[in-house]
């Protein structure tokens, strides 16, 4: 059997069947894709409001080409849907007010993440807390090509009422 015999049978053969083996398992189009975040959001966003915190800390963390004050982890106080407090963990630094637009409450991230779903972002990626489901892992690229538009922000602790 000559080479482009062997390629015509394998593109006759093999290509068909790999592409009859992906019918029904689970590969979506974007659209679907979009509607599957969208349906996770909201059904985190209801365990949250289900959860009725209204005061409690947590440890956000931004990891970004950014200026110092904003790498590293900062433990974030919030009393009724607003930050009260901001503070550096390593070294404790208080963080001064003006700068606190740079953090989140937990519903603040989830308009972030519903905005980003509503623009269909080139990069989203998305972890949520399964018990209380606030986002605990929240990965933004809003243009492939663009460079330094990257944010990536994680919570790694979480304390209702204010914390220990």
């Amino acid at each position: 059997m000559t080479m482009w015999a062997r390629r015509f049978l394998v593109l006759g053969l093999v290509v068909p069947a790999l592409l009859a083996g992906t019918v029904g398992c689970g590969i979506l189009s974007p659209e679907d894709e979009w509607e599957k975040l969208e349906k996770e959001l909201n059904r985190n966003w209801n365990r949250w409001d289900r959860e009725a915190i209204g005061s409690y800390s947590l440890t956000q963390t931004h990891l970004c080409e950014c200026i110092p004050i904003f790498q590293g982890p900062s433990r974030i106080w919030v009393v009724d849907g607003v930050i009260t407090r901001v503070e550096k963990t390593l070294g404790g630094e208080v963080v001064e007010e003006e700068d606190w637009p740079a953090w989140y409450t937990v519903e603040e991230m989830f308009l972030l993440i519903e905005d980003a779903i509503h623009d269909q972002v080139a990069v989203l990626e998305l972890e949520y807390d399964p018990v209380r489901g606030f986002p605990t892992r929240i990965a933004v690229d809003r243009q492939e090509h663009t460079i330094d538009d990257e944010r990536v922000m994680e919570v790694s602790e979480f304390w209702d009422e204010g914390g220990p």
